[in-house]
């Protein structure tokens, strides 16, 4: 559905500018980005306002995208199953964020995402896919540096949320970030690509098409 209704406003624009075959292409991309981004986020907001979740599931949303953004990821075959399997985790976080957890076990928690964080970024950031990879050495050096700077920040706010005793936003962020960093490692790229092929046999391409 979002790629026809973004192909038409594509076209659309296209004719309406006389853009040529190349330049409409990177419209369509480009409008199914900003659509796909729109609906997800419409959808997040309304199922965690529905299950009560929605600030810790917003915190996980934010802590994911910074260090995906930067340090990349693995990704599904389609927009559908990204869109699916992305609201659904993000659900589940949102929910398991909100379980109580005393200050020492959030430290403890804290600590080890920070150590994991920097094992992940040295080895894999940036983590690409088929379609795109960063091969540039010093390319992959900004990316890592990048992601560091974004996975301190995260790591001084939740610390400081621990301070002020806002322990659930504080568990929120970490969770996002620890199932970002998971992304980007081999297990990551072992469990989506798994889930793919789950998903192809099950329906063959039909529903998450």
């Amino acid at each position: 559905m979002i790629k026809d209704i973004s192909k038409s406003i594509g076209n659309a624009l296209g004719r309406e500018i006389q853009a040529d075959k190349d330049q409409v292409e990177i419209f369509i991309y480009a409008l199914e980005i900003i659509l796909g981004a729109l609906v997800k986020s419409l959808a997040l907001v309304l199922f965690s306002c529905i299950f009560g979740i929605f600030r810790t599931t917003i915190g996980c949303v934010l802590s994911f995208v910074i260090i995906r953004y930067f340090g990349g990821g693995v990704h599904l075959s389609t927009y559908n199953r990204c869109f699916a399997v992305g609201v659904m985790m993000f659900l589940v976080l949102g929910k398991v964020a909100t379980k109580q957890l005393s200050t020492s076990i959030l430290v403890t928690f804290l600590a080890i995402s920070i150590i994991l964080g920097i094992i992940i970024i040295c080895k894999w950031v940036p983590a690409g896919t088929e379609k795109k990879k960063i091969t540039e050495f010093k390319q992959k050096i900004q990316q890592k540096k990048k992601t560091a700077l974004t996975l301190t920040v995260l790591s001084i706010t939740s610390l400081y949320f621990i301070k002020i005793k806002l322990l659930n936003d504080s568990f929120s962020l970490l969770l996002g970030t620890l199932s970002s960093l998971f992304l980007i490692t081999p297990w990551g790229y072992k469990v989506m690509y798994a889930l793919d092929n789950k998903l192809n046999k099950l329906w063959k391409g039909g529903v998450f098409r």
